[in-house]
């Protein structure tokens, strides 16, 4: 696989409120969005001992829980488990919840595969945003899409040799990375939760 370097960040303005709080398709989305918005802001001014977890369902419903000012990082993990899987539990959920955030980074980032699964891809409803960081680290320049609701290929951006830009994005949506040829050279998703 040619070297197409990815990075997932969390968007700043995505924040986190209480642990109780959650993202449920249910839910009125904009209400729950700022009780998540609000809750990371808090986890992220928070020491370092921490932990974020979250779950989020292929409809866009979601579940999270965090822990802050642990003695050991373990402990930080398992209370914000703990926490996402009674939340999770409460409003019918029904992904894993995993660590997403140790600290103030991502503890998982993203996943790049070869263009098999290019035919089943298509994006999916999230509430939770994100960004991707696409760097050029191949010999050409190359071509970014974003694989739509209906797995159409939508384009969004070509990358010179070395250049790099920030593209923002939801969780469980994927990108493919085509050459001058239009030949793929890899498909870009989050982490899988």
């Amino acid at each position: 696989m040619k070297n197409i370097y990815l990075i997932l960040t969390f968007l700043t303005l995505v924040s986190c409120a209480s642990v109780k709080n959650i993202e449920s398709a249910n839910n009125d989305l904009s209400i729950n969005s700022s009780k998540y918005k609000l809750a990371l802001d808090t986890y992220m001014k928070k020491d370092l001992l921490k932990a974020f977890a979250i779950a989020v369902d292929d409809n866009g419903a979601f579940a999270f829980g965090y822990s802050f000012e642990y003695s050991n990082q373990q402990g930080a993990d398992d209370r914000a488990l703990k926490e996402c899987i009674e939340s999770r539990k409460m409003f019918k959920v029904m992904a894993q919840c995993s660590i997403y955030m140790r600290g103030n980074e991502l503890y998982k980032s993203t996943k790049k595969s070869d263009c098999t699964s290019l035919g089943s891809l298509r994006s999916l409803n999230s509430a939770i945003e994100t960004s991707l960081i696409f760097e050029n680290g191949t010999h050409s320049e190359i071509n970014i899409y974003w694989v739509d609701y209906d797995g159409e290929e939508v384009f969004y951006n070509s990358l010179k040799r070395f250049d790099s830009y920030t593209q923002q994005t939801y969780l469980k949506h994927p990108w493919v990375v085509r050459d001058q040829n239009g030949s793929c050279i890899a498909v870009v998703e989050s982490a899988e939760l």
